[in-house]
């Protein structure tokens, strides 16, 4: 049911934005809704990151490595 959830959010979102926005309006909310998104992206990693107890880039190459190992086994 998950795609029918995000209609109904979509719908929710687009019914409290006003109808007569600017382009630059539009622009800035864009942006804004890059930006959310993208921090609940790196929060996520960053949890993910301390799940693993990763403190290096070299850390995450070598857990990417043995999971790519261990797909093709």
């Amino acid at each position: 049911m998950l795609v029918a959830n995000n209609v109904d959010y979509q719908q929710k979102l687009l019914n409290i934005i006003p109808p007569n926005l600017s382009d630059n309006d539009i622009e800035e909310i864009k942006e804004m809704l890059i930006k959310y998104f993208a921090k609940k992206a790196m929060d996520e990693m960053d949890k993910f990151w301390d799940e693993k107890n990763f403190k290096t880039d070299e850390d995450m190459e070598k857990y990417l490595n043995e999971k790519q190992t261990k797909s093709c086994n």
